[in-house]
């Protein structure tokens, strides 16, 4: 196991926690900014991504992703067609410091959510090819929760795709 610390360690629980959280941004091998560019964040590269992951950021007071993260689900929804329905994990459930959009019986809707039915209405990405992950509220919560949710229960989903802004 690539994050195993030396056997005696003595960092605290939370620590080794968070270093493991970490493996999953440093797993990411490519990165999708919005001006449609692939850019390898490492030396590694590959043909086609095992899975989609986009990064949420933010929603509108109707519940409509902001037009950072439309892009976002627009670039997603393309690489997945053009490699045969590849997964995408929509990857957020709201920001620590704004309140959640909520339906209109006072429910509150993860952004992931949000954006899984946008990927579907308007990117035409199967629902059944779409993964929320509607927990994390920041870039470390998105990490972790992304892995513990879905990478570390998937060992065929090794070369992640992360779609983000510049």
């Amino acid at each position: 196991n690539s994050h195993a610390l030396p056997a005696g360690s003595t960092m605290a629980p939370h620590r080794r926690a968070v270093r493991r959280v970490l493996g999953l941004l440093a797993a990411v091998a490519a990165v999708v900014t919005l001006s449609g560019h692939l850019s390898s964040t490492t030396s590694t590269t590959f043909e086609k991504p095992d899975v989609i992951l986009v990064l949420a950021g933010g929603v509108d007071r109707f519940g409509k992703p902001h037009c950072t993260v439309s892009a976002r689900l627009k670039a997603a929804g393309q690489v997945s067609k053009v490699h045969g329905g590849v997964p995408v994990v929509t990857n957020g459930g709201g920001t620590t410091w704004k309140p959640r959009y909520t339906d209109a019986n006072g429910y509150a809707i993860p952004e992931a959510a949000l954006m899984a039915a946008e990927l579907e209405d308007e990117h035409g990405v199967m629902q059944s090819q779409v993964y929320p992950e509607g927990f994390s509220d920041d870039t470390i919560g998105n990490a972790f929760f992304g892995r513990v949710m879905h990478t570390d229960l998937r060992p065929d989903w090794r070369e992640i795709l992360l779609v983000t802004s510049e």
